[in-house]
């Protein structure tokens, strides 16, 4: 039955890729991951936020039941699916490298599993911290260097995990590209910015950094 679940993911991956991030991003496991992780962060009410790698809005709304939120996606499929999810919301495609926004223009820019998987990672975090005010926060998710096999079966008992939910975590963890903390800071290293805080969840298979101002 696993072997039919990863199948049915790879597919998925291949032929449907906005099916599958709207099925993974609904997965209570992983809405309970990005929850989590927001409501610790102390964000002022109706900040004005953006969210960057959108995929299908999943995240883009439990965001906007909170703050001002502008999401953007460099892939037309996902934003095209997120406005039919959530057409009270802002979403734009827009390449992230290059963002549409003036310096400053947000309180709160949020990437969650985008910072792990692109080439430019400076110029990424570069239009990040451009885009975002001098007193505010970017928050960045990612899967960490280091997570074990071992630890993968562990979080999986804890959850009490099966089927699809169990194999999307699985192939998450042997699949996704990681990172560590030390290459944020690495990042960091010629800016005017700083990690404020660091966190990991899923015990220790996701890490996140929260970014603020010198």
């Amino acid at each position: 039955m696993n072997y039919l679940y990863h199948l049915q993911i790879f597919y998925l991956s291949i032929f449907h890729p906005s099916k599958l991030f709207e099925r993974i991003n609904r997965l209570p496991w992983y809405q309970g991951l990005l929850h989590e992780w927001i409501d610790e962060v102390e964000i002022a009410p109706q900040s004005r936020l953006l969210e960057i790698g959108s995929a299908t809005g999943v995240l883009s709304a439990y965001l906007f039941s909170k703050y001002e939120v502008t999401s953007v996606d460099n892939a037309p499929k996902m934003i095209a699916k997120a406005k039919e999810n959530y057409p009270h919301i802002d979403f734009q495609v827009a390449d992230a490298s290059h963002l549409p926004f003036k310096d400053e223009a947000f309180s709160v820019v949020v990437a969650s599993s985008l910072i792990n998987l692109v080439e430019e990672r400076q110029e990424i975090l570069n239009e990040m911290l451009r885009v975002c005010k001098r007193d505010g926060k970017v928050l960045l998710l990612f899967p960490l260097e280091g997570f074990s096999d071992d630890a993968l079966l562990q979080v999986s008992s804890d959850l009490e995990l099966k089927g699809f939910s169990q194999m999307a975590l699985k192939m998450w963890h042997k699949m996704a590209k990681k990172m560590s903390v030390g290459a944020v800071e690495d990042l960091l290293k010629e800016s005017d910015f700083k990690i404020l805080s660091t966190k990991e969840y899923l015990n220790g298979m996701v890490g996140t950094v929260v970014i603020g101002v010198i």
